[in-house]
């Protein structure tokens, strides 16, 4: 039987070594692995220098690589040492993939492919460190690919720094590795970009290293810029020299511990120990940030928030995006961003003081968006962390410069209201700082609940100011002491009910709150409340004013013309109350001194005669006041009659004065006063005659003129009723008495008899 045969089975190498770098292609990752390595290192590491000459990319750092000293075996002595469990560095740089890192704390590195990058630029890449200076030759056989320098004046020049990788431009397009790498050369224009690529990502690279914090970027050995981060407590500073450009950033830090535990324990073995838990936000202080998750260094995945999440992700092995699809690696990567959520939402109280209002705002407005829009549960985690803490956080920023709680001030819905801010400052009222203007709907939400400036909360301010009483000129300055305030406040209801139109059921309860506050202003440079001050035409003014000057008649201001029509119309109604309240003495001096004018206070009766003949009740009122003229001066209607066909020439009726009315017998008939006739005539002799003081001579006379008249007195029961009650029989004692109480004087002889 023939021994079995055995045949070799290896690895392509630099066909290996050409995939690993199709998935490490960009300048950007370039400069990531370089400093992610030098961070990487715990020998005192703060600095490090990317030089882009026009031979070479030579990149510095001052740490040192560690060193086992045995170099020359095949596996680090280090690895089995308990107190080390690692390789060096010398070591990890001889193992492409090795993974050495995942086992060391407090390092960035995992898969020990990130130097494999550099073979976008070189063929032939040099490193120095601690004494050592090794050249690689990735085409050559396995035991030759690192070329030890005996010495030669680079590595032993004294200006060294404790690291420097040389990698000289491969800019030979055929050349052995370019070809079988299926890499690019590189030509002064990729030099260029390389350089600008620098430029841009040096310093946002900074942003979570642990160590490092100066990069310089020279060119051809001159410096152009100094990257440095600045740490002050919780925030720092990414700087280039230049204080225009100088970026605060805050840091948030959180961590997910019991569940990183409880991972681990569904995934015996498949999560390393050293992996950290520990979760940080980097929020920028001006809010402009395109968010990308960083495991220490950037990813090119964007969070699509406006801050970066650093955590110790499961990235990619082009370190490009995260694994959010399924397994471990992917609930690892989402326990880590629902973590930096709930860090967050803790720290919100803090936020308005490091990020200021705009910043906080445009924050919260991108995290609700986002949530809104995401389809991944993780980022939606945000706005659910951070939404049920917004009504009871001081997080509105006043007009006052103060820091409320939502329900503790006013938004003012439109931008028009904005003239109002300084006189609502007097009142007391706490209002939502203009700048906040754009984020109107998210402080409006059931999330916020900010309240928006409305009729019924400034009434409740101006009456407890008392302006539910009318204020007299010296309070009315007290209350507003410059009078353009009160011009803003009627500016700002108007503004405020023109918004009510759109609901009539509420427009017509604001306007009763309105209606009780001392807004209108009336004579004496008073104001009384809307409901109380009338709105008339000057004419009116006039006639009444003379009747009573405390009537609270709106001033001729323009500025309160859109809330006029708060105040009443001062119409018929009104005009007979003043009338009813009225001193009759005063009305009657006013007429007799010639300041009010019978003809005209009628006439404006006449012309609301509308009103008053559609109103029994009005009309009635009307007759019973004392301003109708007559001969012995103003009577009630009912005691005048109108100039008819029937003359009195004894004087006992009493006419109305047409020509002080300026005529109006229309409007008086319409009134019910009675014309004079005989009938009329004969229904106020009982009146007339039993009034003391009337003469016999007067009375003798009137009875002759019944007697002319006997034939109508005869024919119309009623004129015989009314004088029947009429004194009108002279009776032998000189007195005049009603006919049924007197007897003929043949009667009065019989019974003498």
């Amino acid at each position: 039987m023939k021994a079995p045969q055995f045949l070799s089975r290896g690895i392509d190498y630099l066909g290996d070594l050409g995939a690993k770098l199709r998935d490490l292609q960009g300048f950007r990752t370039l400069a990531n692995e370089l400093v992610q390595n030098a961070d990487d290192v715990k020998s005192g590491v703060s600095k490090m220098t990317f030089n882009v000459s026009d031979d070479a990319l030579i990149v510095d750092n001052d740490g040192v690589f560690s060193d086992c000293g045995k170099i020359e075996r095949d596996e680090c002595p280090w690895k089995e040492d308990p107190e080390k469990g690692h390789r060096c560095d010398f070591h990890r740089f001889r193992y492409v993939a090795s993974g050495d890192k995942r086992a060391e704390e407090d390092t960035t590195g995992a898969f020990g492919i990130g130097f494999i990058a550099v073979y976008q630029i070189t063929d032939r890449p040099e490193l120095i460190s601690a004494g050592r200076h090794w050249r690689l030759h990735e085409e050559r056989p396995e035991n030759e690919r690192i070329e030890v320098c005996p010495g030669c004046k680079v590595c032993k020049d004294a200006r060294l720094p404790p690291t420097r990788f040389i990698l000289p431009w491969a800019t030979d397009p055929q050349s052995f590795l370019r070809e079988k790498l299926n890499a690019h050369a590189m030509t002064p224009a990729e030099i260029g970009s390389l350089f600008d690529e620098l430029d841009r990502s040096l310093s946002p690279s900074m942003l979570f290293l642990k160590r490092l914090r100066t990069i310089e970027l020279l060119r051809n050995g001159r410096i152009h810029k100094v990257f440095q981060r600045l740490d002050e407590g919780d925030s720092l500073i990414l700087t280039d020299g230049e204080p225009a450009r100088d970026r605060v950033w805050h840091l948030i830090r959180g961590h997910f511990s019991a569940e990183a535990q409880g991972l681990r324990n569904k995934y015996p073995g498949r999560i390393e120990q050293k992996r950290s838990s520990r979760v940080t936000i980097a929020l920028p202080q001006d809010n402009e940030c395109q968010g990308l998750f960083c495991a220490t260094l950037p990813t090119e995945q964007k969070t699509r928030f406006s801050f970066h999440i650093n955590a110790d992700f499961f990235p990619s092995n082009d370190r490009k995006r995260l694994n959010l699809s399924a397994g471990y690696e992917a609930e690892w990567n989402r326990a880590a961003i629902r973590a930096a959520a709930a860090a967050l939402a803790e720290y919100l109280e803090r936020l308005p003081s490091i990020l200021g209002h705009r910043s906080l705002w445009g924050l919260l407005e991108n995290i609700k968006k986002v949530s809104e829009e995401t389809g991944e549960p993780a980022l939606a985690s945000f706005w659910e962390e951070i939404s049920p803490r917004l009504k009871d956080a001081p997080i509105i920023f006043t007009t006052r410069g103060k820091w409320l709680k939502p329900n503790e001030c006013f938004l003012l819905l439109q931008k028009e209201e904005a003239p109002a801010v300084p006189l609502l400052e007097k009142l007391d009222m706490d209002i939502v700082s203009e700048e906040l203007r754009p984020y109107q709907t998210l402080l409006r939400s059931d999330a916020v609940g900010t309240p928006v400036l409305s009729i019924p909360a400034l009434w409740g301010v101006l009456i407890e100011l008392g302006l539910d009483e009318p204020l007299e000129a010296e309070d009315r300055r007290r209350v507003f002491s410059d009078f353009a305030d009160l011009k803003i406040l009627w500016d700002e209801l108007a503004l405020l009910r023109g918004r009510d139109k759109r609901t009539p059921n509420i427009q017509a309860e604001h306007d009763r709150l309105l209606k009780t506050l001392s807004l209108a202003p009336v004579q004496g440079d008073r104001l009384v409340p809307c409901g109380s001050a009338y709105r008339a035409d000057p004419t009116t003014v006039h006639i009444f004013s003379q009747i009573d000057p405390e009537i609270p008649f709106l001033s001729e201001d323009p500025d309160f013309e859109p809330l006029k029509d708060l105040c009443p119309v001062f119409d018929a109604a009104a005009g007979i109350e003043v009338l009813k309240a009225a001193d009759p003495e005063r009305i009657n001096r006013a007429r007799q001194e010639g300041r009010l004018e019978l003809g005209n206070l009628f006439g404006w009766f006449e012309n609301h005669r509308g009103e008053i003949l559609e109103d029994a009740d009005l009309k009635r009122a009307l007759r019973e006041l004392p301003i109708f003229p007559g001969s012995g001066g103003l009577r009630r209607l009912e005691e005048l009659t109108l100039p008819g066909d029937f003359d009195d020439p004894l004087g006992l009726a009493e006419i109305a004065d047409l020509q002080e009315l300026d005529g109006r017998r229309e409007f008086l008939r319409a009134l019910g006063m009675r014309p004079l006739d005989f009938s009329t005539y004969a229904a106020k002799l009982p009146v007339a005659l039993s009034k003391p003081g009337i003469a016999a001579d007067k009375i003798r006379r009137a009875v002759m003129l019944l007697a002319e008249r006997i034939g109508t007195i005869k024919d119309d029961p009623s004129i015989r009723k009314d004088l029947a009650e009429a004194p009108l029989v002279e009776c032998t004692d000189g007195r005049f008495r009603k006919a049924t109480e007197c007897y003929p004087e043949s009667v009065n002889r019989k019974a003498a008899n």
